[in-house]
C-alpha cells in the first residue's frame, strides 16, 4: 500500500494543507528563488564585464613578465 502523505514528507509539508495549496507555496517559493538567482547572475556579469574592460584598458606589454600560476610550485 503507498503512503498518500508521501509528498508532504518529501518535501518537509504539514499534512492539513491541500495539494493545490502545496504546489502553489512551492511555485512561489520558486519563483522567488528563480528572481533572486537571476538578479545575481546580472550583478556577476556586470562585475565580470567591468574586470574584463579594466583588462583590456591597460597596456599589457607592462605584464609581459608576469608567469602564470601552476600549482607545481
Amino acid at each position: 500500500m503507498t503512503d498518500e502523505y508521501w509528498f508532504h514528507k518529501k518535501w518537509g509539508l504539514k499534512y492539513e494543507d491541500t495539494p493545490t495549496e502545496l504546489v502553489q507555496n512551492q511555485i512561489e517559493k520558486l519563483e522567488l528563488r528563480i528572481k533572486n538567482l537571476e538578479q545575481e547572475n546580472i550583478e556577476t556579469t556586470n562585475i565580470l564585464y567591468q574586470i574584463l574592460n579594466r583588462l583590456d584598458s591597460m597596456d599589457q606589454t607592462e605584464y609581459t613578465d608576469i608567469t602564470p600560476i601552476t600549482g607545481d610550485d
